[in-house]
């Protein structure tokens, strides 16, 4: 296998092959972090969490608050 091969993953039996085989992987999540950090995602964690459920996404929003930053707290929260 190539060495310096990365892959963007987020099911977990997929992230494990893929460190099997010897890549590195990366998440959604870290790409959005990465994003936020150097300034190029502006829109804030709460309306980008909700944004990405309108679209399909299924994210545990624990980890979104871990990874990328706290969101408003829902009214069933």
């Amino acid at each position: 296998m190539a060495r310096n091969k990365a892959v963007v993953l987020d099911d977990r039996r997929a992230r494990r092959l893929a460190r099997e085989l010897g890549l590195e992987v990366i998440g959604t999540l870290a790409i959005l972090r990465r994003l936020y950090e150097t300034g190029i995602l502006r829109v804030t964690p709460s309306k980008l969490y909700q944004r990405l459920l309108g679209l399909g996404f299924y994210i545990d929003k624990e980890l979104f608050n871990r990874v990328v930053g706290p969101t408003v707290p829902d009214n069933d929260d």
